[in-house]
């Protein structure tokens, strides 16, 4: 039961890189047509993350190499502990790929508002700024939410796939 945990955990976390990535590819395309770097997204995550520390008496330089971390250690983490409460609670488990995708979109949307909640916080946005974080960050979220739970949805078959392929 522990070594399955585990497993499921450490599939979550790649589940979750993978869905970061595949997220950052829609933001990179929506950075540009926006008319921003693509980096811009990053730097502002790294920014926030500084703001936050700061207010703690901990000071990091911010910017694009801190918000890469934090966006991608996120990323991992809450793949890993969606996957983890899936596996859990039986209650939890989707029966239908649909509504797999719609419990990852959900969770993400859920469980990352604390984080999208304090940039207005820590930093000074104007109301306009505050919106446009908001409904990016809701689709991206959303992208991020779905590509979870497709994987969560296949979990079982894709470790079990890679079990059978394993050298024995």
């Amino acid at each position: 039961m522990k070594d399955e945990l585990t497993r499921t955990v450490l599939f979550g976390t790649a589940a979750g890189i993978i869905a970061t990535i595949v997220m950052d590819i829609f933001v990179a395309v929506a950075m540009l047509a926006m008319g921003n770097p693509v980096a811009f997204m990053f730097s502002f995550i790294g920014d926030v993350a500084a703001a936050f520390f700061s207010r703690l008496n901990v000071s990091i330089a911010g910017g694009a190499p801190w918000g890469i971390l934090f966006h991608y250690l996120f990323g991992l983490g809450y793949g890993g502990l969606f996957c983890a409460l899936v596996a859990r609670i039986p209650r939890l488990k989707p029966d239908t790929i649909g509504k797999s995708i719609l419990l990852g979109i959900v969770y993400i949307e859920i469980f990352s508002q604390p984080f999208l909640a304090s940039a207005p916080l820590v930093r000074e946005m104007s109301a306009p700024d505050i919106l446009q974080w908001y409904a990016l960050s809701t689709m991206m979220h959303a992208i991020y939410g779905a590509v979870l739970g497709v994987l969560e949805h296949y979990r079982a078959a894709i470790l079990s796939g890679m079990a059978a392929r394993a050298p024995a």
